[in-house]
């Protein structure tokens, strides 16, 4: 390439300067490897989501099975690629454990009973996602693919069902955990989140197609009238605005983003009209939900310090209601040797996001990024029973997995590099000198 053409490229995008998108080596290679467990992932999401259409629901196995295989062979692939397992998956494991050991205490078939196959599914959905995410462009497509089925899913499956004498959206007879109206308005906030983000380093003869998808989710949002749903996606709008206006670069497609996006919301209210007035009724209501947060909670949480109560009486909190929050649901179903592992694991991973989002080796679009993937996938499970198995929690577990071990990575080996040598060490020359003539 001649070298003077060189900055040209990388303004239009077709060139990207090393170090900048890649300061820490952490994106991976296309290989037909990957590609086959990206078919893998696509065919088993697709083949969950499905079940009812096709036929298989009445077959066991037929769903989480295929996930199941899924998982295994992605997992034999990385241990023959001798690739570095993420921390997430270990954790899953030990919640996986705490979760058997508290059903089989009230007589529940270990790994395959009643609430635990949901463990096993996390685990093979992460396993795949953390492998997929290594490389960028395969990293765009699950993006593409998830976007796309929610889009298939609300156009073929859509039913609207009344509750309050409140029309909303819902996907129960297909959908899987997207099935509920809440679940699929805060999966759809992610992904419209993640899509506006890309939409700032994408081609620019490509971003229209992307703020179209993000519209339609957008409008997903609002059918739905789920109050969570609105609020994780203003929060992600929210960092997506100051990426716009404090990252280099970015003001001038993020000015037309900005019109695009008014344009698109206005349109969008008139249109909706009926959805935006039942949201902003449900707005001024009080939630139930908000009564599990007292002090009888605290009792619940000491009748289940170690083993919970399983899924028969444990769902129901003083309250009389579910708790709809994934902390308390996990403690009070599964005990606290599954929800403390748990709570550990997303106190480990914020650590690490924060180490990383306060460096500023990476550029600060990206950083803002992976605050509004974690912060809507916290949401997710703050909003929702068993949140952490939602396909967007997932998806964000991976990203910041991918970026968080890897700068850890990188500042540990510079510790390594700037440490003194020890006592009674031997400083060797990096070249052993030329014999002299």
């Amino acid at each position: 390439m001649n070298p003077r053409a060189i900055p040209g490229a990388i303004r239009r995008g077709r060139l990207r300067p090393l170090g900048l998108d890649d300061p820490f080596g952490v994106e991976g290679h296309p290989s037909l490897i990957r590609k086959f467990v990206e078919f893998m992932f696509y065919l088993s999401t697709a083949n969950a989501l499905f079940l009812s259409r096709t036929g298989l629901m009445h077959i066991r196995f037929a769903g989480g099975g295929v996930i199941a295989v899924c998982g295994a062979l992605t997992l034999f692939i990385m241990l023959l690629s001798r690739e570095r397992q993420p921390l997430s998956v270990w954790f899953i494991v030990l919640i996986n454990m705490g979760a058997n050991v508290s059903q089989m205490a009230h007589g529940v078939m270990p790994i395959t009973g009643e609430g635990l196959s949901r463990f096993v599914h996390w685990l093979s959905n992460i396993i795949m996602l953390c492998y997929l995410v290594r490389d960028r462009a395969t990293q765009k497509r699950v993006v593409l693919f998830m976007t796309l089925i929610i889009l298939a899913l609300v156009s073929t499956g859509a039913l609207t069902t009344e509750a309050k004498k409140i029309e909303r959206l819902g996907l129960e007879d297909v959908g899987g955990s997207m099935a509920d109206a809440n679940r699929l308005g805060m999966v759809s906030a992610l992904f419209m989140i993640t899509m506006l983000f890309w939409s700032l380093r994408s081609a620019k003869f490509f971003r229209p197609a992307l703020w179209v998808l993000a519209s339609a989710l957008l409008a997903v949002i609002f059918l739905t009238v789920s109050r969570a749903a609105v609020l994780l996606a203003g929060c992600g709008l929210a960092t997506l605005l100051v990426a716009i206006f404090a990252a280099r670069g970015m003001r001038v497609g993020g000015l037309i983003l900005i019109v695009v996006a008014l344009v698109a919301t206005s349109q969008l209210g008139y249109l909706l009209t009926d959805s935006v007035d039942a949201l902003d009724e449900r707005m001024g209501q009080r939630s139930s939900r908000l009564a599990v947060y007292s002090l009888g909670t605290i009792n619940d949480l000491a009748h289940t310090l170690i083993l919970g109560r399983g899924l028969g009486g444990g769902r129901q909190t003083h309250a009389g209601i579910e708790s709809h929050q994934s902390f308390l649901y996990t403690h009070m179903v599964y005990g606290g040797i599954t929800a403390y592992p748990y709570l550990l694991w997303l106190i480990i991973l914020s650590v690490r996001l924060t180490r990383l989002v306060l460096a500023r080796d990476y550029p600060l679009d990206h950083r803002l990024h992976l605050v509004a993937l974690w912060g809507v996938a916290l949401g997710i499970q703050l909003f929702s029973n068993s949140g952490y198995t939602s396909v967007a929690c997932i998806y964000a577990v991976a990203m910041v997995e991918k970026y968080s071990a890897s700068y850890s990575r990188t500042r540990i080996m510079a510790r390594r590099a700037n440490r003194p040598p020890g006592p009674g060490a031997i400083a060797l020359p990096l070249r052993t000198p030329a014999p002299a003539r």
